[in-house]
């Protein structure tokens, strides 16, 4: 068995065919996988339905975002905010839903969204005119960072199983036997 680099580590082909001992076998590789793609698939889930909420009742009203404030889980939002809360989930979606890439890039999200919330937690009011953020959205914000960070820090990586399975046996048939057919 051939050792796989680190560049193919993530790559799965089509099922290859092995012959040992005449049988011959069908060998499909799956992607690694984590238990933090479940974790990432929920918060993007989270920020994705809580933003597409508050889109929806502040509308798309970009000529005026000051005053197209809303409220959505008990959250403030702006249309531009919910824009982006919206955007973010559906990233992180995507992040949870594809294979072998989800630990970088939920570490980015992760200390993006920490530092975000933590700054609009401490600050809010900078961020109340255009994003309509007071200090729960920074706390929310926090918390969804921490978690990922925290997700992508601790969960292993499984890494794909093969699975053989026997496509044909066949053997070889040798002297008297070999003479009759």
């Amino acid at each position: 068995m051939r050792q796989m680099s680190n560049n193919e580590q993530y790559e799965t082909g089509p099922p290859t065919s092995v012959e040992r001992g005449g049988e011959r076998y069908r060998v499909v590789e799956r992607a690694p996988w984590s238990p933090a793609q479940v974790i990432v698939l929920a918060a993007g889930l989270v920020l994705a339905v809580i933003g597409a909420i508050a889109l929806a009742r502040t509308h798309l009203h970009f000529n005026d975002i000051p005053r197209t404030h809303a409220q959505a889980a008990g959250l403030q939002h702006t249309s531009l905010s919910a824009a982006i809360e919206l955007a973010v989930g559906l990233i992180l979606i995507g992040i949870g839903a594809t294979p072998g890439v989800s630990r970088g890039l939920m570490t980015f999200f992760g200390v993006v969204l920490l530092g975000a919330g933590l700054v609009v937690a401490i600050q809010p009011s900078s961020f109340h005119k255009w994003l309509g953020y007071d200090a729960a959205n920074g706390v929310y914000i926090a918390v969804i960072g921490g978690v990922l960070l925290l997700a992508a820090m601790v969960s292993p990586v499984i890494w794909g199983a093969r699975n053989r399975r026997t496509v044909d046996r066949s053997r070889e048939v040798t002297g008297e036997a070999a003479d009759r057919v």
